[in-house]
């Protein structure tokens, strides 16, 4: 019998902790674009977040296009009250400029932790927020 190993395996950060209460993203409405997807929404609200369109008063955003990076900078550069973007996909190729080049203090990032063809609402939902 030939024994298989996983594929896959978690990459974390050595000493990983969660943030502390001061370092956390400022809690508020979020945003899932390009377009709102009803799975997606549902998973933010289930996680008991509330979802809105992007506004003034956004402060998390769920980006759920890979094909379209370009037209992400714009948001975040329109809405500085943003603080923490969720990309729910493994491949985060597409935007690895923009994260280099935002330097925004306080900016959380965050990806899907597994890979999957597509982005899904099944995705580990982690949010900054307790």
């Amino acid at each position: 019998m030939i024994e298989s190993s996983p594929q896959h395996r978690a990459v974390l950060a050595p000493g990983g902790v969660p943030l502390a209460p001061g370092e956390r993203p400022e809690p508020g409405p979020i945003a899932v674009l390009p377009t709102a997807e009803p799975s997606f929404v549902a998973a933010v609200e289930a996680a008991g977040g509330t979802v809105e369109p992007l506004s003034d008063r956004t402060r998390g955003v769920v980006w759920l296009s890979n094909k379209d990076a370009a037209a992400f900078p714009p948001v975040l550069e329109a809405h500085p009250g943003i603080g923490w973007v969720q990309l729910p996909f493994a491949g985060v190729d597409a935007f690895a400029g923009i994260i280099a080049s935002e330097d925004r203090p306080g900016l959380i990032w965050t990806s899907a932790k597994e890979p999957t063809r597509s982005p899904s609402p099944s995705t580990r939902w982690r949010s900054p927020w307790p």
